[in-house]
């Protein structure tokens, strides 16, 4: 008997080819059921061709007949049976039906005495569904048990109607098994396809249970959807059927469905798909050896490569051979440090401006003539309100300022300024040699305090430090908003996965405590990574310290 696994991967499908009517109708017999099977006519030399397909408990057969032929007895599955060419007619428990090309099919229900017949040569096409795998779809999608087979009615039209998708389906996979019989016993591609024939031939077909997928299922709970997802992330990488998801759930397919819609907007299939496109992606870019397009795709369960690539630009913007180079090259290419994902440089020294707040004019006069002959570019006040009034536009420098100035006093100033966010440093000076406030001065967080007269030298070594201070904050801010902006970008997943890459968890540990697999946790933390502009672990961990403490002093600063 020839080997009908197609689920094992087929270079090319199996072929029976049989002249031999007894082996024919023991194989016949396999296939179907307890039948019979009789050539009808004289002068017609028995022959028969037929080219298997098999995925699991869905199979299709393909074939010819030399001789008319008539079979009959009990199925064991439900058939579908179809014409490419010559006609035949089916009878069951009395009643009658044509099967012609692309006008109209037959189906046979299981437990009941069924005829199949031709008067001359016959080329049918024939799809066939075990009998407990259609009931146990029906039982998924509606959550009532089924008893006993299902009665299709015998006469399926083909040229329009609900039964048009089924035959299409059907022709479409038996064009497709000499091009991609090893894609049809892909196990995910295979589980697609046969829940795909279920739930054509459930809704297409009428029968006694159809009214069970007209009832209006009340959707299940929010709890149900995160279940559910979570077992679509962490099993995404195999088979997944809506039984396993009903098992799962303790709920109907339509409950499900419904929760889904309601909470999410889409189906628990267009989750999936979107996981098995990320993984697709992974695969690509990991760029494995012997891998290739039409590997991830059926690996992401699609059939066709080209359905694969149109879904896979759609949701990344570029083609799968592309991702693939991108992964090659990086697989070649000499490691490279990323760039760093940090804003433009602030502004130097140099563009930064000295604001002078001073009582007495021929002191404010003599250091603004200093500082700019140090090349400093100088704002000049005689009181603090007129400063206060420009320190709201004030970008790069620092403050020197009279401790005792007549409106409002130089330490009250700094208060104030701390007040409305300016963090620009400030020189205190005085006339008075009062250590108690140069004391509370230091305190308040002056840079340095001069004491009067003027002394150029003291004074330009306490410029130059504040400006430096003044620089060096403003590239820590540039650079903590730079990585806030980074995390922004991030997706929720993305920053949960980088946060515990930064703790030093692993990926396995990672997976078990959001509750997706390993390779969701490699792809999202190779995303976050790229993104942020690191390029190992350790670098991310400094970035989340880097932040954290930029983040911390601020507050301090706040405060």
């Amino acid at each position: 008997m020839p080997d009908r696994s197609a689920r094992q991967g087929l270079e090319r499908p199996p072929l029976i080819h049989t002249r031999d009517l007894e082996a024919a109708r023991r194989l016949l017999a396999t296939i179907y059921g307890d039948l019979t099977a009789d050539t009808v006519g004289r002068g017609q030399r028995f022959e028969w061709r037929a080219t298997p397909v098999d995925m699991g408990p869905v199979s299709l057969f393909s074939g010819a007949f030399a001789s008319g032929m008539c079979l009959r007895g009990v199925s064991s599955g439900y058939t579908v049976s179809l014409a490419t060419g010559g006609s035949a007619r089916a009878a069951l428990s009395g009643n009658a039906a044509e099967i012609a090309p692309g006008r109209s099919a037959a189906v046979f229900s299981p437990g009941a005495r069924s005829e199949w017949s031709a008067e001359g040569p016959a080329r049918p096409l024939n799809l066939r569904v075990d009998a407990r795998y259609l009931e146990a779809q029906l039982e998924a999608l509606t959550g009532v048990a089924i008893r006993g087979p299902l009665a299709f009615s015998l006469s399926m039209p083909t040229a329009d109607g609900p039964g048009t998708f089924l035959a299409r389906l059907c022709r479409f996979l038996s064009t497709e098994t000499e091009r991609a019989g090893r894609a049809l016993g892909h196990p995910v591609v295979m589980a697609s396809l046969g829940e795909a024939v279920a739930r054509a031939l459930l809704f297409g077909q009428p029968h006694d249970h159809a009214h069970l997928l007209e009832k209006a299922a009340p959707p299940s709970s929010r709890s149900v959807v995160r279940l559910v997802e979570e077992y679509l992330e962490a099993h995404a990488e195999g088979p997944i059927g809506t039984t396993d998801l009903t098992a799962l759930a303790g709920a109907s397919m339509a409950s499900i469905d419904g929760a889904f819609f309601a909470h999410r907007g889409a189906t628990p299939w267009d989750f999936l798909r979107k996981r098995r496109l990320l993984l697709a992606r992974e695969r690509l870019l990991l760029a494995g050896p012997g891998e290739t397009a039409a590997s991830v795709a059926h690996a992401a369960g699609y059939l066709r490569v080209e359905r694969f690539g149109a879904a896979y630009a759609a949701e990344f913007g570029e083609t799968p051979a592309e991702t693939r180079r991108r992964g090659l090259l990086a697989t070649e290419a000499p490691p490279r440090p990323r760039p760093r994902a940090t804003s433009p440089s602030p502004r130097g020294a140099e563009a930064a401006t000295v604001f002078l707040v001073h009582r007495d004019p021929a002191w404010r006069g003599a250091a603004a003539g200093l500082l700019r002959e140090a090349g400093h570019a100088v704002q000049a006040f005689a009181s603090s309100l007129a400063f206060l009034e420009a320190a709201r536009a004030v970008g790069a420098g620092c403050v020197v300022i009279d401790v005792h100035l007549p409106d409002v006093n130089g330490l009250e100033v700094r208060a104030v300024l701390r007040e409305e966010g300016c963090a620009l440093p400030v020189v205190f000076t005085s006339d008075d040699g009062d250590m108690t406030v140069a004391v509370e001065a230091m305190k308040a967080g002056a840079v340095d305090f001069l004491a009067e007269p003027l002394d150029a030298e003291a004074l330009l070594a306490a410029v130059a430090r504040a400006l430096a201070l003044d620089a060096e904050a403003r590239a820590a801010r540039a650079e903590v908003e730079a990585l806030a902006d980074g995390l922004a970008a991030l997706s929720p997943r993305q920053r949960e996965v980088c946060e515990r890459v930064a703790r030093g968890l692993l990926n396995k540990q990672i997976a078990a405590e959001l509750g997706i697999s390993a390779s969701a946790v490699r792809l999202y933390r190779a995303e976050g990574m790229e993104k942020l502009g690191v390029a190992s672990a350790a670098e991310l961990a400094s970035l989340f310290a880097r932040l954290e403490r930029g983040t911390g002093a601020g507050e301090a600063r706040r405060r």
